[in-house]
């Protein structure tokens, strides 16, 4: 119904689900890319600096994909 009453709608609300879907696949690779560091870790965790700046890092990005994420589903909604 919506594509055949405002196609320019519906492509954008096209756009926003596959960039949200994109959202979703990121915060899994981070994910995982946390899980593995972790694992690597040799020791303890606390004195290990390259691994706390690497969970930074990590964290400040998942931050960012979920505001980003966030705002996309208030936009589709």
């Amino acid at each position: 119904m919506l594509k055949a009453e405002r196609p320019d709608v519906d492509e954008k609300r096209s756009d926003l689900l596959k960039l949200q879907g994109e959202f979703q696949v990121r915060l899994r690779q981070l994910e995982k890319s946390l899980l593995q560091a972790l694992n690597d870790v040799k020791g303890r965790i606390l004195d290990d600096d390259s691994i706390i700046s690497h969970l930074e890092t990590l964290k400040k990005e998942a931050a960012e994909v979920r505001t980003a994420g966030c705002s996309l589903s208030c936009v589709c909604l």
